[in-house]
């Protein structure tokens, strides 16, 4: 058993003790520190990704963007919590290396022109695929379905109106953090409505099973 099981084991157990709780609820709280110790973990590891990559802005803005996305539009899960982090890192880390030199636009027509491409890739991705489900938690009633579908959609409107403040702030006051976050908050939406596609679901799955391959990743429980 890996440290964050151990670890939210421990906690759980002794937050049971002191609440006089049952098995089930034990599981429960159990279940909730790993999430929580997991997240806290992938953070971490970003923010130190981000500080020695000088990167630290997209990749936040990237993998935040992604991961309130991904609470409506559902995705493929890695099989331990460090491997979830891991894949963080790297898919994110990589993310924000290509925003930084690869879409370093210097005008703002070629931002705009990539976020109506981006949009409406986004949309149409999410329309076809959204939500995905996990084999360990299926989503059968067709009225959740339709609305986590259109709270995805909600989801992407609402942070286009961030990126029209953004723009304001941007034209305003020449802001290159404004700019910068409006091409990394695309990207983000983008990776998430791509990474429900069959395609990269299967390529994340593949990542996975490699570092499971690798001694220090093997075992743990599905993230």
């Amino acid at each position: 058993m890996y440290l964050i099981e151990k670890a939210s084991r421990a906690i759980a157990s002794k937050t049971a003790d002191i609440l006089n709780l049952d098995e089930d609820r034990q599981e429960i709280l159990e279940y909730g520190a790993l999430n929580f110790l997991q997240t806290l973990l992938s953070v971490a590891l970003i923010i130190l990704f981000g500080i020695l990559a000088n990167s630290l802005l997209q990749i936040l803005v990237l993998s935040l963007t992604a991961a309130l996305l991904r609470q409506y539009s559902g995705g493929v899960h890695a099989t331990s919590p460090y491997r979830c982090a891991a894949l963080s890192v790297m898919i994110f880390g990589g993310l924000s290396l290509f925003v930084k030199h690869v879409l370093a636009f210097s005008s703002w027509i070629p931002v705009l022109l990539f976020q109506i491409l981006t949009l409406s890739c986004v949309l149409i991705l999410l329309y076809k695929y959204a939500p995905v489900d996990s084999p360990n938690k299926r989503i059968t009633n067709p009225d959740t379905r339709r609305r986590l579908k259109k709270a995805s959609m909600t989801f992407v409107l609402v942070f286009e109106l961030i990126t029209a403040v953004l723009w304001g702030v941007h034209l305003k006051y020449g802001s290159s953090a404004a700019f910068k976050s409006i091409i990394c908050i695309q990207t983000g939406m983008l990776w998430q409505a791509l990474s429900i596609t069959a395609v990269l679901r299967s390529v994340i799955g593949w990542m996975d099973s490699l570092l499971i391959k690798l001694k220090f990743w093997k075992g743990g429980v599905q993230a």
